[in-house]
């Protein structure tokens, strides 16, 4: 993984600083205040909540933490990381109430999550966590590289003609007894992409199938590029 240098930390400080709004008082704004109020007590709630608030931080800014270079007057950049089950994430905050939660010595420096997310490209592989100590919200790398282009981020398990190309991917190979493909949001970062096999018939045969489909979907360049860590679960579906 490429790290920045000093040097480099130093002028994403000074691009990060033209970018701050004399009127932003440190409060979650609107749109990432609304994403963060909603339920998230299923897998599906989850994701729905990380959807509407990657969809709200396209549009809103978050806050990162800066320290001063040893008293002085300049702002140094120092990207803060915090471990995930995902792995490291770069850290935001959507206010200062959460910053100073985490960090009460931090100096809170507003940045558009379009910079946000391209520092986290560089720095861990496109994770950020969002309110560590608070919605502790990990937002996965196919979201940070829409928020670092500007694209609205299609989540994989909304995303029909993935789930629809799976399914074509498994019946090229010849595979019959996989009947659909769904997928699901897992928690973090994970996907789920549930297979639904035809119950009956001879089993092994199925379960010999079975094993080409999933060596198929793990193959899938769209897949991998649309989600993060992928988890395969067949289901036995039977005929009305």
């Amino acid at each position: 993984m490429m790290e920045l240098s000093d040097e480099q930390r130093d002028k994403i400080a000074q691009r990060l600083t033209l970018h701050t709004d004399s009127s932003d008082c440190g409060q979650t704004l609107p749109l990432t205040r609304h994403a963060l109020g909603l339920p998230a007590g299923t897998r599906s709630e989850q994701g729905e909540r990380l959807e509407q608030l990657v969809h709200a931080l396209s549009s809103e800014r978050v806050i990162i933490p800066v320290v001063l270079n040893g008293g002085n007057s300049d702002n140094h950049v120092e990207f803060t990381r915090a471990e995930t089950p995902e792995g490291p994430a770069l850290v935001v905050f959507t206010s200062t109430d959460e910053l100073a939660a985490f960090d009460p010595q931090a100096r809170p420096l507003p940045v558009s999550t379009r910079l946000a997310a391209l520092s986290a490209l560089v720095e861990t592989r496109g994770l950020i966590v969002a309110d560590p100590r608070g919605a502790n919200i990990v937002i996965p790398r196919p979201a940070c590289n829409s928020l670092s282009v500007g694209d609205r981020w299609l989540p994989a398990w909304k995303d029909r003609e993935l789930a629809a190309g799976l399914l074509r991917i498994i019946m090229d190979e010849g595979v019959r007894c996989v009947v659909d493909v769904r997928i699901h949001h897992g928690g973090g970062s994970r996907v789920i992409v549930e297979l639904c096999a035809a119950a009956g018939g001879d089993e092994r045969a199925v379960r010999r199938e079975l094993s080409r489909a999933i060596n198929c979907i793990y193959g899938s360049d769209r897949l991998k590029a649309a989600a993060d860590q992928i988890m395969i679960a067949p289901t036995w579906v039977h005929a009305v």
